[in-house]
């Protein structure tokens, strides 16, 4: 049983994540349910769904607002709705996936009251301090302090806790935490994999002299895609083939595509809307030069690696990163040769790499395939299935 709540199936990195792991146990005779949760702005998925043979129950409503009236109703939401998941489907193991990270908390209150066999907390980043540093008044910084007190008790208490990168479990050590796992996050080989780039981009209705910068993921919060849309209104002229892809969804959708028409670049922006078809995804990718991964400076995020740049290089795509020079992305990409990275939010930074990378065409090429690689040896998310599930098999 796996409690996501977010409004599944959704496109984001939390549920290609859990979705892939649902899915390969189901395929090997697990019964399989994911619970979640909808909003005002998410009412659509609300109720029950099959999704490829998997029950999902997005059943627990919660407010999409950070104050602390929002955050205790959806601790409340979340410890009611658990329990007719709990009552009905008598899981023998819950998989609690953090971040949202005050529902979680529901669900593992009475995941330790209905005396749950096995209960594993899956830790996708450091949550409780961005809710921290972006409290927007001292009582409700005190409750997120607050929370990740209680949220730490929580991870100690659990049978483990699995994370996706080294530094994030170093993290975890460091609060006392013990029993922690890493499970990398990855890319379907199968699904993202460098496929017919000029026979895509026809169907897409691009030229192959075309420079495709693509972007997959949240539009918005800490991804400055503002800052992208600037730097290429800088280099536009020395390359007029740039072309910025937008795949996903977000709170900031209209605001980058209203900055774009401002400032003249509407021909060279194009909007693709969500897309949790990933063979339809999988062809985006594969029709582009280059990823983008546009950090704000924020320096939780130097633990971190996106989901999104492991299907990037899947797709044999060299990734420009705005990111600090000591983060794991910059360490990853300077370790393999993968791509170019610069200073977070610094518009002529950023410009001037997107130039570089564009001059360099055999970078281009020679850095895709050791992206693609590196993603089949390390990073393929059915050979990481399959540790999971052995984890859960010998530790269960």
């Amino acid at each position: 049983m796996f409690f996501l709540h977010s409004p599944n199936p959704f496109p984001g990195a939390s549920w290609t994540r859990i979705e892939f792991f649902a899915e390969y146990l189901r395929k090997k005779g697990y019964k399989v349910a994911i619970a979640g949760s909808f909003s005002l702005f998410t009412l659509n998925k609300a109720g029950s769904v099959k999704w490829n043979g998997i029950r999902i129950l997005n059943i627990t409503p919660i407010l999409m607002i950070q104050n602390l009236f929002s955050l205790m109703l959806n601790i409340v939401s979340s410890l009611v709705t658990s329990i007719p998941i709990l009552i009905l489907l008598r899981p023998e193991v819950v998989i609690i996936s953090v971040p949202n990270g005050e529902t979680g908390l529901g669900s593992y209150a009475m995941a330790k009251l209905f005396r749950i066999k096995k209960i594993v907390i899956d830790y996708r980043d450091e949550w409780e301090d961005y809710s921290i540093n972006n409290a927007s008044s001292r009582i409700y910084k005190r409750s997120c302090q607050y929370l990740k007190t209680v949220m730490t008790k929580c991870y100690m208490k659990s049978d483990f806790v699995i994370t996706v990168t080294e530094p994030l479990a170093k993290s975890l050590h460091s609060r006392g935490i013990a029993n922690v796992k890493i499970i990398t996050n990855g890319a379907d080989c199968n699904v993202f994999k460098p496929n017919g780039k000029e026979i895509l981009r026809n169907k897409m209705g691009f030229n192959k002299n075309d420079f495709i910068i693509v972007y997959t993921g949240f539009i918005g919060a800490y991804y400055r895609l503002d800052v992208v849309i600037k730097a290429l209104k800088i280099i536009i002229d020395k390359i007029p083939s740039v072309k910025l892809l937008l795949v996903g969804c977000g709170s900031d959708v209209e605001g980058v595509l209203n900055l774009a028409n401002r400032i003249g670049l509407q021909n060279s922006v194009f909007y693709l809307g969500a897309k949790i078809d990933k063979m339809e995804l999988g062809e985006i990718l594969s029709a582009s030069d280059v990823g983008i991964i546009p950090r704000d400076a924020n320096p939780l995020w130097n633990n971190a690696l996106p989901a999104k740049s492991l299907e990037y290089f899947a797709c044999g795509l060299p990734v420009l990163a705005t990111v600090h020079g000591d983060s794991l992305v910059a360490r990853l990409i300077d370790e393999n040769k993968i791509g170019l990275y610069s200073e977070p939010e610094n518009v002529d930074a950023l410009a001037d790499t997107i130039e570089k990378i564009y001059n360099d065409n055999i970078f281009i090429s020679d850095a895709g395939k050791r992206a693609a690689l590196l993603i089949q040896e390390r990073f393929d998310r059915n050979k990481i299935a399959e540790d999971f599930l052995n984890l859960l098999k010998n530790d269960c």
